[in-house]
């Protein structure tokens, strides 16, 4: 197994390395020579031998075992979810499977405008006011006093400036001539002293792309930069290192005829790399790449940057990257705990999670028919979008030839939440037909069975029913 890096850091961190090694993998993961995290240093920034992963290890493992490994993947996160989708694009043979989390696909784009919403509080502000991150329209609260632990009166008030600053991070980056980007929202940081001092705080290694390698001054300070200097810079990011650092690119033919298998996860409330930038890459991979399924990602709710975020973490997906390598058991549902130990199934994409007397993946978003994917997959309850949670059913065995489908709870009510057979006069006075009712049951019977078989089954396919009759004047006063 390979394992991937962070930040500028191409990999070696020995947290990432032991968890595999203990669950029987010969592991690679190498620093390419470089320091952690931000790149501060003048000969690394200069030299790219100290931070271009070149070597996929498999050498090394061939020579020392004399015989090459039977299953080769790759895991990694961020810097090393880039690497992986660099991997599929430009070594397509070298693994298997590679699992790619919240990948920073379109370095030279999105980095760079990873700072801009500073950029621009500042000038809208000229550094005395700063808005709180916020999850709705920031005008909403404008003029209102909100709690704000960080200053010493503990609150403080919102102003037209903190909103317009708001806005204008949440709406992603876009050039002076207003020709936006693609990637989505950003989030304007900033810190704040005991004295109630609050200065810009800039993502640090975004803030080191831009002196480094854009300005190309070890010294500068990109929160000096005006709107339009910045989008020369972005301009730049894109023209000298997209082909060199970013990975976006959509085709992926060679690594789909090597038999390869991509996944990844991206947390929904990740603020250092947007999750739109891989949701818009998948987009594009299937309108290139046709044929057979080889990219998954899995878009997780609450979920921050590789770790962190009150949503699930994606516990078992390399397992189920595993699983699709070696049994050809393409992923549907990830399942994961949130910071609250709760157990949350996590939806492929364009599947979303919705919750209806559980948290349930749908089957296609346009779609009302929901399949709720019970713990460890022992059963799956079908359920109709209605205004009470029935008729369902449930699969309780199957073989390789039969399948036996279990129906409770049904009744006369129709999927728009009427009843059938219950008529209603103009005085109040209610009329029931026995015949319409068990007409209108039948009917939902036989529309579950139709639904579970995919139009194979239906009302002549039932063996055994069980009918309770209820006296609805004596359990429903009125």
């Amino acid at each position: 197994m390979g394992i991937g890096g962070s930040g500028f850091s191409a990999g070696n961190q020995l947290d990432r390395v032991l968890t595999p090694l203990s669950q029987g993998f010969a592991t690679v993961s190498t620093s390419a020579g470089v320091s952690r995290n931000t790149m501060q240093d003048s000969a690394e920034v200069s030299n790219s031998d100290f931070w271009a992963l070149r070597s996929t290890g498999n050498s090394v493992i061939e020579n020392f075992y004399k015989k090459p490994a039977k299953y080769r993947y790759w895991n990694g996160c961020s810097t090393g979810g880039r690497q992986a989708l660099m991997l599929a694009q430009r070594y397509p043979k070298a693994y298997h499977g590679l699992l790619g989390s919240c990948p920073a696909i379109n370095w030279a784009r999105f980095l760079s405008a990873d700072i801009f919403p500073q950029i621009i509080m500042k000038n809208i502000t000229n550094g005395d006011e700063y808005p709180l991150h916020c999850e709705f329209k920031a005008a909403s609260v404008l003029g209102k006093q909100i709690s704000c632990p960080e200053l010493p009166s503990g609150n403080t008030t919102v102003s037209e400036a903190a909103v317009k600053a708001a806005e204008v991070a949440w709406a992603g980056y876009h050039t002076v001539d207003g020709v936006g980007d693609t990637m989505g929202w950003y989030f304007a940081d900033t810190k704040c002293d005991n004295t109630g001092n609050c200065t810009l705080s800039p993502f640090p290694i975004a803030a080191n792309w831009v002196k480094n390698f854009l300005m190309k001054d070890l010294q500068a300070d990109p929160m000096s930069l005006t709107h339009s200097q910045f989008d020369r810079l972005w301009q730049l990011s894109v023209q000298e290192w997209s082909s060199f650092m970013s990975t976006d690119d959509p085709n992926l033919a060679a690594f789909r005829d090597s038999g390869g298998k991509l996944m990844t996860w991206h947390g929904l409330d990740d603020i250092q790399i947007q999750a739109g930038g891989t949701e818009e890459y998948y987009k594009r991979v299937l309108a290139v790449t046709r044929g057979c399924r080889l990219l998954s990602i899995f878009p997780s709710a609450w979920r921050g940057h590789c770790s962190g975020g009150f949503g699930a973490y994606p516990g078992t997906s390399f397992q189920s990257l595993v699983d699709w390598v070696e049994k050809g058991i393409a992923p549907e549902t990830l399942y994961g705990r949130t910071s609250a130990g709760a157990e949350r199934p996590i939806c492929l994409f364009p599947k979303k999670v919705s919750y209806v007397g559980d948290f349930e993946c749908d089957r296609l978003p346009s779609q009302t028919t929901l399949f709720r994917h019970v713990r460890k997959r022992q059963a799956v309850i079908l359920a109709g979008a209605s205004s009470a949670p029935y008729p369902q059913g449930r699969l309780v065995t199957s073989t390789a030839k039969t399948h036996t489908l279990f129906i409770s709870g049904v009744t006369s009510r129709r999927s728009d939440g009427s009843l059938g057979g219950v008529k209603t006069a103009s005085d109040g006075t209610v009329t029931l037909s026995v015949e319409e009712q068990t007409s209108a049951a039948l009917g939902n019977i036989d529309a579950i069975i139709k639904q579970a078989t995919k139009g194979k089954g239906g009302l002549n396919n039932v063996i055994d029913v069980t009918v309770f009759l209820t006296n609805l004047a004596r359990i429903t006063p009125g």
